[in-house]
């Protein structure tokens, strides 16, 4: 379950999720723009697949092998707990660090982050070296050394098909995570504080929306395009019922040629062999809804409190 807190603020693991390379496609591989904007608006958390969920079960290990591997005091923060930060500078931006150590490492202010690669081909794309990691590590790493003012972070990465730990030291890059966070604060103000959803992309179902709980008595500001859309909603409600009632009228006007045609006989043979039936059946009482009448029914108490309607309809059956 995510931290509700994170609604608040852009974190830095959203910022990978929003930026796309240079051939269009967006830098991570585990959610995109509509994800995020899903999240923040409406409440809608992305389902994690098997392998975050097995990445999450295996933190707290991960959390204490870092812990030794490099000579880290954690204090307060305890050695499993993750820690969410507020950015001073810019306080939309935000993170949750894996670990964030008390005092210095190797003189270095740092934080520790865990990652885990179950997949072959993931696997093998993975590098040796601190630039050769995938992409949105770095932007999601950029961003929490932004955050947290740090000089460096620790990425402890279980490679699962290797059967193997890997470890880096990810120097922070001041003028990368300024231009990074300058692009996530430009995307939030764009899309976030107007409510306004990235191109291409789609609102959660009705359903959801519908089933929202709201905060009774709060009043926002809504974008122009919701007055258009609201005054087109009640233009086609207006149309949909004058086409119902017209389509009413006309059900109506051919039940009366028919009924008209079989005069005062209850059934008549059409050419193709197929015969009409006028046939009585039982109404839904007025004074009780969706069939409930039927426990009524039971207890011998309908013919009590109710009286039967009934109400004519016209049955084909066809000729065999």
């Amino acid at each position: 379950m995510l931290d509700p807190r994170r609604r608040n603020h852009l974190t830095a693991s959203a910022l990978p999720k929003i930026m796309k390379d240079g051939s269009g496609r967006y830098i991570s591989e585990f959610g995109d723009e509509q994800a995020v904007y899903n999240w923040y608006i409406f409440g809608v958390q992305q389902e994690a697949g098997p392998e975050a969920a097995l990445g999450h079960m295996m933190e707290p290990g991960l959390t204490e092998h870092a812990i030794r591997h490099w000579g880290l005091e954690t204090g307060v923060h305890g050695k499993s707990e993750q820690v969410f930060q507020i950015s001073r500078r810019e306080p939309i931006m935000a993170c949750t660090h894996d670990i964030l150590p008390v005092g210095l490492w190797n003189g270095l202010r740092v934080n520790v982050e865990l990652k885990t690669v179950w997949s072959e081909q993931r696997a093998e794309q993975l590098g040796h070296e601190a630039d050769e990691i995938f992409d949105d590590w770095k932007v999601q790493t950029a961003g929490q050394q932004y955050v947290g003012e740090l000089d460096a972070t620790l990425l402890l990465v279980a490679v699962i098909p290797k059967r193997e730990m890997r470890y880096y030291v990810l120097q922070t890059d001041s003028s990368l995570c300024d231009q990074l966070v300058s692009l996530g604060i430009a995307w939030w103000n764009r899309h976030i504080v107007p409510r306004v959803s990235p191109d291409g992309c789609t609102l959660p179902p009705l359903s959801y929306l519908k089933s929202l709980r709201r905060d009774e008595g709060s009043v926002i500001e809504l974008p122009d395009y919701v007055q258009e859309a609201w005054l087109e909603m009640k233009d086609v409600a207006a149309e949909r019922l004058a086409a119902t009632k017209q389509c009413q009228e006309r059900e109506d006007e051919l039940k009366r040629v028919i009924l008209g045609a079989m005069g005062d006989a209850s059934a008549g043979s059409m050419p193709n062999g197929n015969v009409l039936r006028w046939a009585m059946q039982n109404s839904s009482p007025s004074g009780v809804r969706g069939g409930g009448y039927e426990g009524l029914r039971r207890d011998g108490l309908f013919e009590q409190y109710f009286e039967q309607g009934q109400h004519g309809v016209l049955r084909e059956k066809r000729s065999r």
